[in-house]
């Protein structure tokens, strides 16, 4: 599943609605693994809903066990990567 949304920020910024406002939304059932040197411009929650992977940004590195997440700033450096042969996730992304 996987859903995106339109907006137009400075309409939104100005109208004093909630500071966020969600960019995407899915389920993976057999998560890619990614690599973004870069980050992304959003925001990003990120949870495992089975299987087992791992976060990699700067200096930190951790496991993702079922039933774990991260969240990880917008323009942040990261990785994430199964390493179990089902890796499933949730995620929502963000601006604010």
């Amino acid at each position: 599943m996987f859903a995106e949304t339109q907006h137009n920020f400075e309409l939104f910024y100005k109208s004093g609605a909630l500071p966020v406002l969600l960019s995407t939304a899915g389920v993976s059932k057999s998560q890619e693994n990614i690599n973004r040197p870069n980050g992304i411009t959003t925001h990003h929650f990120l949870w495992i809903l089975d299987g087992e992977g791992v976060f990699e940004s700067g200096d930190l590195t951790f496991v993702l066990k079922e039933g774990t997440g991260v969240f990880f700033k917008a323009h942040t450096p990261h990785k994430y990567y199964r390493t179990t042969p089902l890796f499933k996730t949730a995620w929502f992304t963000f601006y604010g």
